[in-house]
Formats: structure tokens, C-alpha cells, sequence
């Protein structure tokens, strides 16, 4: 941190872009793991859904550790092109052979199954996409020290994330029917996407340069042990890790099930992607608006108070309207508040690395930008795991045409109701965080410390 935080310079919208397509290539991983999977496994391989959301929730007890060791290793790579940037070239070829190997379960004993599962999942979720998206979380602290610039590339690449979310969620279902369907289908939608995001990654590496390349060695070589305890010392990043888990559950929760609720509830599983999109495209409109914002100074905590606001108001009209114009009216909200959510959260976490460097004196951006990381891997499994034990519980059978009265009332309790409860949550947590107001004095504290060092 070589540079006055407060007198850095902005990036280039060429910087922004480049950095925010970078979810092209892992979002589409993302979606499909916390979207699309568990009903691949139910209702294509015919795995019951307590045994899924059983090896995805363990799963993640390795992943969540993953993210702080990835963290770790970003923060002590130097290299000509960067800490962050080498890895988005050297992980290209493994992120394209990840969506394949998700989705050739062999037809083998149920016990085959579950181990090829648990083995493939892990070396995608684990080591492949943690490793991918410890970079790209970290990348925009590599790329400048100017803050409302990473919090307007982050909001860049959440559009992005958005977007493509939003349409691969609409085209999935029929551009599978479309290769043949059934599980042959899924592996070449898999092959296709994978390759697509081995050339975006390897785009973005040729199209992207760390501020400062090469100069934070003796910055960021921080051991494992000493990085984690200074880690614990950082209440905020805590709190957002906290909040950030809330706000993927509710995600997990309700895009995991949503298939199901479309499939099950509204007779027809293609409908899952109008549900999608109500829910979605809000997002786009409120993270296009969100630059404009945080360049005006807005308060980021009060951005995601009145979000929790809307996700709650969205919830209870889905309960008291379950059909027609007021359910849509009510995901809508819903799609309003959760873009508050996301949009802000992200830009919260890289604020949590100048707090921790003024509380500990140890500047570690990539083991403490994988709050929203652990968060995301955290809550996917939980939020995984809810989903396949409460259907498996109420009698829920992949293969059957027509499920039990106790599954549909599952689905619709997961669907309509469990978001408002996690809303409820959300937004008692949120009226602990801080860091917005105190921001300006922790940076102006930074910059007295590192003009003394320098002047030693």
C-alpha cells in the first residue's frame, strides 16, 4: 500500500469491463452448482436428495477452509504479471474440464455414484472455482487503491454475474432438450460452456495489469497462522461474512427449489425460468444504478437496510398472494432487495481489508477478501443440504411423476416463506455494521503510519 489510498487514482472503463466479464466464465459454474445440480442428481441421475445435500454440506467443510488457504496463496504470489491476474490464465483449462466433470456421473452402483459425486464436486467447488474466484475477489485491490472505484468494478461485475445468471437460467432447461436431453444432453452443455470460459478468462488476463505489479512482496507475505489470527481480529469481516452467509441461503434456498416449485407447484419445470426472471432482472436495474450511488458518497449499510426492507415486504405478499400478479409483484420485491444485498455486500468485504491492515498492521487482501468466498460455500451448503433433507423427509421421489402432499408443502415452505424469516435476520445484523462512517479516519490513520515508515 504503497500509495495514499485517499489520493489513488480511478480505473479505466476498459479495466472495469474487462475485470467484470470475468463472471462469463464462473458464474455459469456458480449458477448451475447452486441452481441446477441438485435436481441433475435427483432427477436425472436419480440420487435421493438427502444423500446429495449430505455429501454437498460436507463438502463444504472442505471448501469453506479452501477459500482462507486460496486467499493465502494469491497474497504470496509475485510475479511479473500480478498476485490476482496469473490465476485466471493458469486455472483456464482446469475451470473448462470443471463443468464437464460435474456432469459425467457414470452409471454405476448407487455407491459409485455417491463417491464419483463427492470427488468430482470437491475437486471443482474446492480447489477449481475456490481457487478462480479468490482471484477474481481479491483483483480489484491488485488493480487499484482508489475505493469508490473497486466498489464500482465490483458492481460491474455483479451486473455481469446477474445477467448471465438471468440467461442461463432461462435458456438451461430447452438448450438442453435442444443437444439431445437427458444426461447426454447436460454433458454437452457442459463442454460448450466450459470452453467459452477458458477463452474469457484467458481474455481477461491479456486485457487487464495490476497497479502494481510485483511490489507487494514484503506487503503481503504474511504467514497462514499470522494471516488467520489477524483475521479473528477483524470484527467487520465477520459481520460481512455473517451477513454475505444470510444473503446466499436465501439465494440457495430459493433457486435450488425454485425448479422444483415450477415443476411440482406450477406444472411445468420450464416456468423456473420466469420465476427466474422476475427475481433477476430487478438485479440488473439496481446494480446498474449502484456506481451513481456509491460515487455520491451513499451510505452502503443504509443501501442494505432498505433492501432487507423490500425483501421482507416481497416475502409477505408472496405468502398472502401464492398465485397471479401480486406472487409475481411479490418476487419482484423480492429480486429489488436481494441486488441491495449483493451489490453492497461485495463492496463491503474490500473495505474490510483496510480495517484489518489499521487493527493488526498486516495488509492480507486475499485471505480476507474470501469473506464472501466462505460465505457463498457456507451457505450453499447449507442451503443445499435444507433443501434435500426436508424433501427427502417429506417423502420427495425424483423418479415419480407425482409428488406427496407433504413434498408440495416443502417446496412451497421453502419457496414462499423461509425468505422472509432469513430477511427478518438480515436485517437485525445489519445495524451492526460500522465501517461506512468510520472509514475516512481508519485511512487517514494507514497513510500517517506509512509516511512515518517511510520517512524511517
Amino acid at each position: 500500500m504503497s500509495e495514499k489510498l485517499s489520493s489513488a487514482k480511478p480505473t479505466s472503463m476498459k479495466t472495469n469491463i474487462a475485470f467484470a466479464l470475468s463472471e462469463l466464465a464462473c458464474n455459469p459454474l456458480y449458477t448451475i452448482m447452486i441452481a441446477v445440480l441438485v435436481y441433475f442428481y435427483t432427477d436425472v441421475v436419480g440420487m435421493d436428495p438427502a444423500i446429495v445435500g449430505t455429501i454437498i454440506l460436507v463438502s463444504k467443510v472442505f471448501d469453506g477452509i479452501s477459500d482462507i488457504i486460496a486467499g493465502n496463496i494469491i497474497d504470496h504470489t509475485h510475479t511479473k504479471a500480478g498476485s490476482a491476474r496469473p490465476w485466471y490464465l493458469r486455472m483456464a483449462i482446469p475451470m473448462a474440464l470443471s463443468y464437464i466433470m460435474l456432469f459425467t456421473v457414470p452409471n454405476w452402483s448407487t455407491g459409485g455414484k455417491v463417491a464419483y459425486i463427492f470427488v468430482s464436486y470437491n475437486v471443482v467447488s474446492t480447489v477449481v472455482y475456490t481457487l478462480t474466484n479468490a482471484a477474481m475477489a481479491s483483483f480489484p485491490t491488485f488493480l487499484t487503491k482508489h475505493r469508490e472505484s473497486r466498489s464500482v468494478m465490483s458492481t460491474f461485475r455483479l451486473f455481469v454475474a446477474c445477467g448471465t445468471q438471468m440467461l442461463l437460467l432461462i435458456i438451461i432447461f430447452p438448450f438442453v432438450e435442444m443437444l439431445g436431453g437427458g444426461q447426454g444432453g447436460w454433458i454437452k452443455m457442459a463442454v460448450i460452456l466450459g470452453t467459452f470460459a477458458a477463452a474469457v478468462l484467458t481474455f481477461v488476463y491479456f486485457n487487464t495489469k495490476e497497479e502494481s505489479a510485483g511490489d507487494e512482496k514484503e506487503a503481503n507475505d504474511v504467514p497462514l497462522m499470522t494471516a488467520i489470527k489477524s483475521l479473528l481480529q477483524n470484527k467487520y469481516w465477520f459481520l460481512v461474512l455473517g451477513l454475505y452467509f444470510i444473503v446466499t441461503l436465501f439465494q440457495v434456498t430459493t433457486m435450488n427449489v425454485g425448479v422444483y416449485y415450477a415443476k411440482y407447484v406450477l406444472m411445468d419445470v420450464n416456468l423456473s425460468a420466469n420465476l427466474n426472471t422476475y427475481f433477476l432482472l430487478p438485479n440488473l436495474v439496481i446494480l446498474a444504478m449502484l456506481p451513481f450511488f456509491f460515487n455520491k458518497g451513499f451510505s452502503k449499510q443504509k443501501l442494505c437496510i432498505f433492501g432487507a426492507v423490500l425483501l421482507i415486504v416481497g416475502s409477505v405478499i408472496g405468502v398472502v398472494f401464492p398465485a397471479g400478479m401480486g406472487f409475481i409483484t411479490g418476487i419482484v420485491l423480492r429480486g429489488f432487495g436481494f441486488a441491495f444485498q449483493m451489490g453492497c455486500m461485495t463492496a463491503m468485504v474490500i473495505e474490510t481489508v483496510v480495517y484489518g491492515e489499521w487493527k493488526t498492521g498486516y495488509n492480507i487482501p486475499g485471505v480476507t477478501l474470501t469473506a464472501n468466498c466462505v460465505a457463498q460455500k457456507i451457505g450453499g451448503g447449507v442451503g443445499t443440504a435444507v433443501v434435500g433433507f426436508a424433501l427427502t423427509a417429506c417423502g420427495y421421489d425424483g423418479l415419480a411423476e407425482v409428488q406427496s402432499a407433504s413434498a408440495i408443502s416443502a417446496i412451497n415452505f421453502i419457496y414462499l416463506i423461509l425468505p422472509g424469516i432469513l430477511s427478518i435476520v438480515l436485517l437485525f445484523g445489519l445495524f451492526f455494521y460500522k465501517l461506512d462512517a468510520d472509514y475516512p479516519k481508519y485511512v487517514k490513520d494507514l497513510e500517517e503510519r506509512h509516511a512515518q515508515k517511510g520517512k524511517a
